[in-house]
């Protein structure tokens, strides 16, 4: 899950970008359509997280690193948590609240909650552009600290998140 979901939220973010950037035009919503329909599989496969983590402690850190990088790591991943959740209910909640549906890949609509926008769907929608920016930051902070531990520490901390453990 831990890298479905990051290939996910990159694009989700990198594809936010270019939308937030470029003239209406059929291909914009089509972007909207799947960028969307990925926000609400984000949800659930984080939440799908948050209960697997729960029964499925994460590895244990190196024992030699120390403190405020233990301690770094761990309010590095609740704010990653954070946003992996508050990222798709702001979308959410600007959609429900400004009169559009969320088509989920044709399978099913959610309605939406209002027939036209209001303050709820206003920042929810300040929330949402701030949140990708954020995003650029917590995705460069966490790649890089990983690389910093393969290149420079040389600890297991890049291996354990890695599918194939053997792989560097």
């Amino acid at each position: 899950l831990h890298w479905f979901v990051a290939v996910m939220i990159m694009g989700l973010v990198l594809g936010g970008v270019i939308m937030a950037n470029m003239k209406v035009s059929e291909f914009k919503f089509s972007l909207y359509f799947w960028h969307k329909a990925t926000g609400v599989l984000v949800l659930g496969l984080v939440a799908l997280r948050v209960v697997w983590r729960f029964y499925n402690p994460a590895p244990p850190l190196p024992k030699e690193m120390p403190l405020w990088q233990v301690l770094a790591s761990k309010c590095t991943h609740v704010v990653l948590y954070t946003f992996m959740l508050a990222s798709p209910i702001s979308g959410f909640v600007m959609s429900a609240f400004s009169g559009h549906p969320i088509n989920f890949y044709g399978l099913f609509t959610i309605p939406p909650l209002r027939a036209k926008g209001g303050v709820e769907s206003y920042f929810a929608h300040e929330a949402h552009w701030m949140f990708g920016y954020v995003w650029i930051a917590l995705l460069s902070l966490h790649i890089g600290a990983a690389l910093y531990h393969h290149y420079l520490c040389r600890d297991n901390v890049l291996r354990r998140m890695l599918p194939i453990r053997k792989v560097i």
